[in-house]
């Protein structure tokens, strides 16, 4: 879907799952905390029909440690 926060249920925290969608992908990994890359199209097919997804990218423990963090907690929230 290309409206994943529609799901009746969604998938949960360290799921892996295969979305072809930009936004669902975004979505998927920041929000709800699965595991998945743009995967180019019919790759994402592929992997629903075997049930298995590539063991690269973000669906490893180690690439999804950040490079950059950045501590925002000094700046003020504005109220205008």
């Amino acid at each position: 879907t290309c409206a994943p926060y529609l799901l009746d249920e969604p998938p949960r925290l360290n799921e892996q799952i295969v979305w072809g969608e930009s936004n669902a992908v975004v979505f998927a990994n920041s929000v709800l905390g699965a595991r998945t890359e743009k995967y180019a199209d019919y790759l994402d097919i592929c992997c629903a029909l075997v049930g298995r997804v590539p063991a690269m990218g973000v669906h490893l423990d180690e690439l999804r440690k950040p490079k950059v963090v950045l501590d925002a907690s000094g700046l003020e929230i504005s109220t205008d």
